[in-house]
């Protein structure tokens, strides 16, 4: 962090000094363009075109999730016909269904006693 601090610090010493006292003899554009990009109007203009470009490209690169072939994996279920995977699902059904029934009649009984208490 210290160093781009001290790189930045000489570029704009030597900026300054340059503008100052005219030590580039060269015919470069260089102070017309820091004398551009000073005013704060051709920075302000400047990001608002590059914010439109931008909006653009993701516009353009926008992909729509629903579509993917990823998305619609996602939402269905692999088949699988080993024997073993048939077992397991079999015997994890006839579990639920047992444990449903088991509870169902518990509940059932109890309203039947119940309705014949109340005769």
């Amino acid at each position: 962090m210290l160093r781009i601090f001290f790189m930045a610090f000489y570029l704009c010493t030597n900026i300054y000094i340059c503008r100052t006292e005219e030590l580039c003899d060269c015919d470069c554009d260089f102070d017309a363009k820091i004398d551009y990009w000073s005013n704060l109007t051709n920075q302000v203009a400047q990001y608002n075109e590059l914010s439109a470009t931008l909006a653009e490209i993701k516009k353009q690169l926008a992909v729509e999730t629903r579509n993917l072939s990823s998305f619609l994996n996602s939402k269905r279920s692999a088949t699988d016909n080993r024997e073993s995977a048939v077992f397991t699902g079999i015997v994890g059904a006839s579990f639920i269904v047992f444990a449903s029934s088991a509870l169902i009649l518990v509940d059932l009984s109890r309203l039947i006693i119940y309705s014949q208490r109340k005769k």
